[in-house]
């Protein structure tokens, strides 16, 4: 290892050079060879006041080698000292010898004497003029922000004057290209071990004066987002802002971002894909489940003759033609929250005896979960509030009402509680043993991804999310296939084996057309 404080340093591979400024804070992404891509500092928001590593007085950089599950590369980690009574920022750039693109990862490390909050850190903060330079006129850029979940916001491409208030957000990844210059630069997160990944690109003047404006990533809670959303109406007190107490000698690492530039944006997005499968160990099924389920035919209304009667006929004419699954959707359980209450009315000798039927007739039996709502009809609303994702004082925090129906409140199971854990084991292992369920649909992951209180503090949403699917995990084994349906993108990945990564279709071609723009943006997901 090599430390040269106050100098510049660079990395390069076939693809993309790295030049590391730490008299300033500062680094550059540039094509091999070529012109610079981007310039840019690193940033916390630290006590509600961002930290800049520009503003340091003391910075020092020092060059390693490094390897994982992506192969070898080198790495340069910067430490930015100095400012009194602030923890310091530390960050690391990689840049790997066989592969087209480099990571950026940021560090507060508290060597500030008390104790400190974090509330966002930023791996990018550009810098200089153009803000980002893709060879082109800026105007003829176009930019694809991918969204919270495959459900919202809605997935489009953009000209960069093109989107309301000049505001291109990505949630996880964002893809910028020029069609003048044929150029692209891609930023994508590989972890959400914690955080939101999200990419700010503001863009500002009109036709052929538009330009870039600022451009920023960082790692942060859902709350910007659940509150365009779920969490629209809510009161401050619900909207709970994320803030993470580090302590002193303690740090907290942002999500790690690659970054990849050049002429080939095809080549880009599947190289993403590929390293989030080998980073995560994507369960990637050997066969695609092909079946039947019952949402878009019967909705809510579905019951057990029209079960049985669909299972006989898919098992005699279409079980052969290899469309083994028969996938019960919403309407056979009592609640949301409570799934191994049968709904009486609907399903009067109850999904074990369904479920024995379609399994008799050689069929492989899936339902629908959501698994971390809990609505007011729920036994656990009714005994356990005190499982529920709460509020500062200390009230279970709403996120809506089933279909919008304003009779049947919905609520988000603190999945951290050792209660609501023991009862998804059970929920999750009667449908497995007794039921005979071997395909799980896991819908509303999305919704319920909301900051809050946990049983064990200081918890983000995405990680309790984790936390509950692994809990799932386990309780099922690993032969049963779990299916996610809504929710964000990256962070079920190793856990579940299948999944939508776009809009539900429906009964009409403006829904098909509207899936359509998800299914080609996220081709490399599959």
């Amino acid at each position: 290892m090599v430390a040269l404080p106050c100098a510049a340093q660079q990395l390069t591979n076939d693809e993309l050079s790295l030049t590391v400024n730490a008299q300033e804070g500062s680094y550059q992404l540039s094509l091999h060879d070529s012109q610079p891509v981007l310039r840019s500092r690193v940033a916390a928001q630290v006590d509600h006041q961002w930290l800049r590593s520009s503003d340091y007085p003391r910075h020092q950089a020092s060059e390693s080698t490094f390897e994982d599950d992506l192969g070898p590369g080198r790495e340069v980690t910067v430490i930015c000292s100095g400012l009194d009574g602030k923890p310091d920022l530390v960050y690391v750039l990689q840049l790997y010898k066989q592969r087209p693109y480099g990571t950026v990862q940021v560090k507060v490390q508290n060597s500030a004497g008390k104790e400190v909050t974090v509330q966002a850190i930023r791996s990018v903060e550009a810098m200089g003029e153009p803000i980002l330079n893709l060879g082109g006129d800026q105007s003829a850029d176009r930019v694809l922000s991918d969204s919270f979940s495959e459900d919202w916001p809605d997935l489009a491409l953009y000209d960069l004057g093109g989107v309301s208030g000049g505001m291109h957000r990505g949630a996880g990844s964002q893809l910028i290209y020029n069609r003048e210059s044929k150029q692209s630069l891609f930023l994508g997160a590989l972890t959400s071990d914690r955080f939101l990944t999200l990419m700010h690109l503001k863009a500002e003047g009109m036709g052929a004066k538009t330009k870039i404006a600022s451009y920023t990533v960082e790692s942060t809670g859902t709350t910007e987002i659940q509150k365009e959303f779920d969490l629209k109406d809510s009161p401050a007190d619900d909207q709970v802002e994320l803030s993470l107490p580090v302590e002193p000698g303690e740090d907290i690492v942002s999500e790690r971002l690659m970054f990849e530039a050049g002429p080939d944006y095809h080549n880009q997005l599947l190289a993403y894909g590929d390293a989030v499968r080998r980073l995560h160990h994507a369960r990637v099924s050997s066969e695609t489940p092909i079946g039947w389920w019952s949402w878009t035919v019967y909705y809510g209304a579905i019951n057990e003759g029209e079960v049985l009667a669909n299972g006989d006929w898919q098992a005699e004419h279409l079980k052969s033609l290899g469309y083994r699954y028969f996938q019960i959707d919403e309407g056979y359980q009592y609640a949301r929250g409570e799934y191994t209450t049968p709904n009486a009315t609907q399903f009067p000798d109850g999904l074990r005896f369904v479920g024995h039927h379609l399994i008799g007739e050689g069929l492989t039996f899936g339902v629908w979960t959501a698994p971390f709502e809990v609505t007011s009809r729920a036994w656990i609303y009714e005994h356990h509030k005190d499982w529920l994702v709460h509020n500062a004082k200390g009230d279970p925090i709403p996120i809506g009402d089933v279909w919008h129906q304003k009779t049947d409140v919905l609520y988000a199971l603190d999945t951290t509680h050792p209660g609501a854990q023991e009862y998804m084991r059970d929920t999750y292992r009667t449908l497995v043993r007794e039921w005979g369920v071997r395909f799980i649909k896991l819908d509303f992951m999305d919704t319920t991804a909301i900051e809050g209180y946990h049983y064990r503090p200081n918890t983000t949403a995405l990680e309790a999310q984790r936390i509950g699917l692994q809990v799932i995990r386990d309780a099922v084994g690993e032969e049963v296939i779990l299916d996610k349906d809504g929710s964000p993108m990256l962070n079920p990945v190793g856990l579940v084996d299948t999944g939508r990564i776009s809009a539900d279709t429906g009964h009409s071609f403006e829904r098909t057309k509207n899936a359509a723009s998800g299914i080609a943006a996220r081709f490399y997901m599959q």
